[in-house]
């Protein structure tokens, strides 16, 4: 099964809870509270992001420094860009296509589907091979038989093992693109059948829906159910809520719950059953319970007694978990309300510090020296 396709997984361990007094902090070295940043401190973290060996930390590092317009990020565009890690390339390209078009297309050994993501973007991509990712990079700037080509080849089912090729397909817009997934399902390896069917169900492609649900019921790997629900609800497809009523009926508990809480992301479950995932759920159901009631509520404000919860949430011991609620707090009630945990002098930050520098940096850029 190839990687899950909508989105990366950032985050570490953190130790050692913040609810004691903030105690004096070595510039540039152990994690400040919330309410002792300064811009030093905030680069420092940044800095240390990406000078990580995790690809991953350097790819929040790197977004959350540029996202932030301080004027010290100029300094590390090329850096980023000759990055040797197609996570990090890709999250530029998609992120920042303009500014990272040139750099990315000018340095040696160029990850194809960044450049597919900058074609995407509507920058002018030079492509002359005959991969299926430069086929993709030439139809997404309206080769007509690069098209062509593109829709034979899947329809074979020769297509890369790679969840970014998936994530891209399935946002892309070219006539017959549905039916050459749904086609190549057949003849393809199995690690991409399920992610072909996704790909098809997500384009809207009659008799799709049968087809994933066969391949899910039939795969060895249970976590391959889990993720086609993130995927579908991450898509927004409208056209799942059936799919998403059938699977809530599962015996399997775990599962039952999580095609509750992607019903739930879209409005047809209660908070209740999102808050008790939240208290109660292993580690990936907290954070896929936390990112659904950020759905619920995007368009909405979330009610002030969820701050103690979600605190409690961004004080959680796995990573993941910690991020999505400190992003929810910050986009519902603000970073100041946002708890770190301190970790030792000279251990890495993790993606919630470098979250949490960044948009620091962005509304203190500078006010401090």
């Amino acid at each position: 099964m190839t990687r899950r396709w909508l989105g990366v997984v950032l985050g570490a361990l953190v130790w050692v809870s913040c609810a004691r007094a903030p105690q004096a902090i070595r510039e540039g070295s152990s994690l400040p509270t919330s309410g002792v940043w300064t811009v030093n401190r905030a680069l420092a973290v940044l800095q240390s992001g990406i000078d990580s060996e995790d690809p991953s930390l350097r790819t929040a590092a790197f977004v959350a420094w540029i996202s932030s317009g301080d004027p010290s990020a100029a300094a590390i565009v090329a850096r980023a860009a000759n990055d040797p890690s197609p996570i990090v390339q890709r999250a530029l390209a998609r992120q920042f296509p303009q500014r990272f078009s040139a750099p990315l297309q000018s340095r040696v050994s160029s990850d194809p589907i960044a450049l597919a993501w900058l074609a995407f973007s509507g920058e002018t991509v030079a492509s002359s091979d005959s991969s299926t990712p430069d086929l993709l990079i030439r139809s997404l700037q309206g080769d007509k038989r690069s098209e062509r080509q593109l829709l034979e080849r899947i329809a074979d089912g020769w297509v890369p093992a790679d969840s970014g090729f998936f994530e891209l397909m399935s946002q892309m817009k070219l006539e017959g693109l549905g039916q050459a997934f749904l086609d190549g399902v057949e003849r393809s390896e199995a690690e991409v059948q399920v992610s072909m069917a996704l790909v098809a169900f997500s384009l809207g492609m009659g008799g799709a829906e049968n087809v994933l649900t066969k391949l899910l019921d039939d795969a060895e790997d249970p976590a391959d159910h889990f993720w086609a629900i993130e995927a579908m609800v991450r898509s927004r497809v409208r056209h799942s809520m059936g799919w998403l009523r059938q699977g809530r009926k599962s015996s399997d508990h775990a599962l039952a719950l999580y095609f509750r809480l992607a019903l739930a992301s879209f409005g047809e479950e209660g908070p209740g059953v999102v808050l008790e995932a939240i208290k109660t759920g292993d580690r990936d159901t907290r954070a896929w319970a936390i990112e659904c009631l950020a759905w619920m509520f995007e368009d909405r404000p979330l009610p002030r007694e969820m701050i103690a919860i979600l605190q409690g949430s961004a004080r959680d011991e796995t990573g993941v978990v910690r991020l999505r609620a400190a992003q929810l707090i910050s986009d519902k009630f603000g970073l100041q309300y946002v708890p770190l945990i301190r970790r030792p002098v000279g251990g890495e930050p993790d993606s919630v510090s470098l979250f949490v520098a960044g948009r620091w940096l962005a509304k203190n850029s500078g006010v401090d020296p």
